[in-house]
């Protein structure tokens, strides 16, 4: 992933993540899924909102202490 900009710890700062994920069952063919996410972080705030490839969307939020 990519950060747009450089911010400091007290601005809003988005990032843009690929995610590629690569499965083998045995027997079965090998399956790809990709997703994107807009990541934006404001101090100890992650949030972040995407889709996958098979159009399921995500969402995770995340506080550090």
């Amino acid at each position: 992933g990519f950060s747009f900009y450089e911010a400091e710890y007290d601005e809003l700062q988005p990032w843009l993540i690929a995610e590629t994920k690569t499965t083998r069952d045995e027997g079965a063919p090998r399956k790809e899924e990709t997703a994107l996410w807009l990541r934006v972080i404001h101090k100890r705030y992650f949030v972040e909102l995407g889709a996958d490839d098979q159009g399921r969307a995500r969402f995770g939020l995340m506080i550090n202490y």
